[in-house]
């Protein structure tokens, strides 16, 4: 026999959250059957405590910085949680329903820009918490400060450059240069060509590359 409960009362009123055992009445056989086991019923969504996200700023590419963003949580109770991303849901949602964790975002297959990531918690009974507030998070690979600089012939300056690489190349014209560093690259220098003239400076970290152009001028910077 197959039996089944919408959580409803014999005037068919939803009843309250809480633990409930069933009788079955048999009327044709004149016999009760007691389900053994405790139903708890909960119509009451989680709670979202607190939620936390870091970096702010990835590159999912693979080396092992910044290629993900944490998104750190506390429920109520224990829950699923589940991402949001530009207001759609995501296929990312926690495998364990916990009331402490942490969920991966990695932004793979995305476009340069900033997201929108915001949380929601889903408890075993199906219930959904509304999501929190958006939290934005940038996907970049290089990208540089300036989009154009004025260079007296011959000089030098420096490039300001966003990245988590440690590594990165440069054209300028005919000149073409590696840098490496211990550490993120926020800045290099650069050494014109004495000839006036526009250039394009290029810069490359992996596949991916950033441009800005470069007016090296007789005149004042």
């Amino acid at each position: 026999m197959l039996f089944s409960w919408d959580a409803r009362d014999g005037q068919g009123r939803a009843v309250p959250d809480g633990l409930y055992r069933l009788r079955i009445s048999l009327a044709d056989e004149g016999r009760t059957l007691e389900v053994p086991d405790e139903i708890r019923v909960d119509g009451t969504p989680p709670t979202i405590e607190k939620v936390e996200i870091k970096p702010r700023v990835i590159s999912p590419d693979g080396d092992r910085r910044s290629d993900r963003a944490s998104v750190s949580y506390r429920f109520s109770e224990p829950a699923y949680a589940v991402l949001y991303v530009d207001g759609k849901r995501s296929r990312g949602r926690s495998f364990r329903k916990r009331p402490v964790g942490v969920l991966q975002w990695y932004g793979r297959g995305l476009r340069l820009g900033t997201y929108r990531l915001a949380l929601a918690a889903q408890d075993p009974a199906g219930n959904m918490s509304p999501s929190t507030r958006a939290f934005e998070v940038r996907v970049r690979y290089v990208e540089l400060a300036q989009r154009r600089y004025r260079v007296r012939p011959g000089a030098s300056f420096n490039v300001r450059v966003s990245t988590d690489s440690r590594a990165l190349s440069y054209t300028l014209g005919p000149l073409r240069r590696n840098v490496l560093a211990d550490r993120p690259i926020r800045r290099f220098r650069v050494t014109v060509p004495r000839r006036p003239g526009r250039y394009l400076l290029t810069v490359r970290v992996g596949k991916h590359r950033a441009q800005v152009t470069v007016v090296v001028t007789r005149g004042r910077r």
